[in-house]
């Protein structure tokens, strides 16, 4: 999943940051290890080529910061009623709407910071629209900062991918 080649059939569409917590904190990810995003018995998250396991942070108790303010988990990737980008990404990977290319960038335990590049199917600038996934697709692009002038890709055209 390294480089284009790879994604010859999908265009790069923007980027997005996301804050994971590491599963055992006697094992951190290194600087660029890529990631994959895994669900294993309904635990979604990212998993480091060295096989660290990467989690949503649920509350600031797992960033070691033991803020009064948590966030109230409802269910298996809900937070505050509404899910997290972690588990909108794999939906969409796993319902093959999109391709991402994961890697750290900073590890400051417990904390990682990963950055996701997030790869469209050519066929959304053929007017393609993303089946029973349109939702979670607008959710997904909430998160993604876009490189339009520097990777050709016009904004105009994310309303329209994603009407259902």
């Amino acid at each position: 999943m390294s480089s284009d080649s790879s994604f010859a059939d999908h265009k790069l569409c923007g980027f997005l940051c996301a804050v994971l917590t590491v599963s055992h904190r006697d094992s951190d990810p290194a600087f660029a290890d890529r990631c994959e995003v895994f669900n294993d018995d309904g635990e979604v998250g990212f998993r480091s080529q060295t096989g660290v396991d990467l989690f949503p942070v649920l509350n600031s108790s797992q960033c070691g910061g033991g803020g009064s303010k948590t966030k109230r988990t409802h269910s298996v990737g809900m937070v505050n009623g509404s899910m997290s980008v972690v588990h909108q990404l794999h939906a969409m990977v796993t319902r093959k709407c999109m391709r991402i290319d994961a890697r750290v960038v900073c590890v400051e335990a417990p904390r990682v910071v990963l950055l996701i590049d997030v790869y469209l199917p050519i066929n959304v600038w053929s007017g393609w629209q993303f089946p029973r996934s349109g939702a979670v697709a607008a959710a997904v692009f909430r998160h993604l900062r876009f490189a339009c002038s520097r990777f050709g890709i016009p904004l105009y055209c994310v309303p329209e991918i994603v009407t259902c």
